[in-house]
């Protein structure tokens, strides 16, 4: 009786956290954003964040990704602009905190 308790609550973990591949970080460590540089390709900072960006903005041959993560404890956007593909900016700007599930 344990063990099959136990085989389903693995179950579940497994189901909530893949939730058919949509699991992506809310954080971002200081090196991944310091290790974007000008000059990356969209491939190479994908590479780097793991994940699509949360917000994207295009305009002619400019891109802009927007994310939302922590970053060292504070909720932050990054910002990365890309030209003709390529990174020309990238911006980190304080977010408000989020709110917690009691405050809703």
């Amino acid at each position: 009786m344990g063990k099959i308790i136990v085989m389903f609550l693995a179950g579940v973990a497994c189901m909530s956290a893949a939730s058919c591949g949509m699991v992506r970080s809310v954080v971002f460590t200081p090196s991944q954003v310091e290790s974007i540089r000008r000059g990356m390709t969209k491939e190479e900072v994908l590479a780097i964040t793991k994940t699509a960006p949360d917000y994207k903005r295009f305009s002619k041959d400019r891109e802009q990704w927007e994310f939302h993560r922590y970053v060292n404890s504070n909720n932050t956007a990054i910002i990365i602009d890309f030209h003709r593909g390529i990174v020309d900016e990238l911006n980190t700007l304080p977010l408000p905190p989020k709110p917690s599930g009691r405050d809703w």
